[in-house]
């Protein structure tokens, strides 16, 4: 009777105590806007003809915006492939809140990691889905990975 009293508090503290327990073999923090990889460095129109300074493991997110019901769609004109690469799904919609009238904006993001050390333009374009050779309006930044 004396064991079993003795056991099960230690047994609850050893519990207690792994479960409070970090265990971060990484070495790695996060914060706000970071992966444990890198950071998210976010760009949108404002940033048109800047030069950006990233590191390899980080990535860039691209916000455009164009009105609904136009006949254009963001596309990736110009990006160096073996220094960003872009995630699956980039250029899609998404969610944004709006007046909900017709022609309301509609914003997109495009997202690249960052795999390698180099240059690279990062050039997106709003480009007629008829004519892709009529462009609407466009972002152009130049990445520098370190």
């Amino acid at each position: 009777m004396k064991l079993r009293v003795i056991a099960v508090p230690v047994i609850c503290l050893v519990l207690l105590a792994t479960a409070c327990s970090s265990d971060n073999k990484s070495g790695t923090s996060t914060t706000s806007g970071e992966t444990p990889m890198g950071k998210t460095i976010k760009i949108s129109a404002a940033n048109n003809g800047e030069t950006i300074t990233v590191a390899k493991g980080d990535k860039i997110e691209a916000t455009v915006e164009s009105s609904a019901g136009i006949p254009f769609t963001w596309k990736i004109v110009d990006v160096n492939a073996e220094v960003l690469q872009a995630v699956l799904g980039t250029g899609a919609p998404i969610p944004f809140v709006s007046d909900d009238k017709v022609g309301g904006p509609l914003k997109f993001a495009f997202v690249f990691d960052v795999i390698a050390t180099g240059d690279s333009p990062l050039e997106l374009a709003l480009v007629s889905i008829t004519d892709p050779k009529e462009v609407g309006k466009s972002l152009l930044v130049s990445v520098v990975s370190k």
